[in-house]
């Protein structure tokens, strides 16, 4: 699967699914915000943080653990 951030047209997507979280969107009051272990700023839908979570037993996790999880492939949401 490809990278959903390529060619998206959306400021501050979520890095799992791509959906936009800014202000005005559906996703914003309720995204989750995090630095990658590169210092850049990354956003996380509620969607895909509840899976997220899930998938961690529950437990919260770290900026840096909630990147990793999605960099190795922790894409929940369903595309299109």
């Amino acid at each position: 699967m490809g990278n959903v951030l390529e060619g998206n047209p959306h400021d501050e997507p979520c890095v799992s699914c791509g959906e936009e979280t800014a202000i005005g969107s559906v996703f914003f009051s309720d995204r989750y915000e995090g630095t990658s272990p590169e210092g850049r700023k990354f956003f996380v839908c509620s969607e895909c943080r509840k899976h997220i979570r899930a998938e961690a037993g529950g437990v919260d996790m770290s900026d840096p653990d909630v990147y990793m999880a999605i960099l190795a492939g922790a894409q929940f949401r369903l595309q299109g």
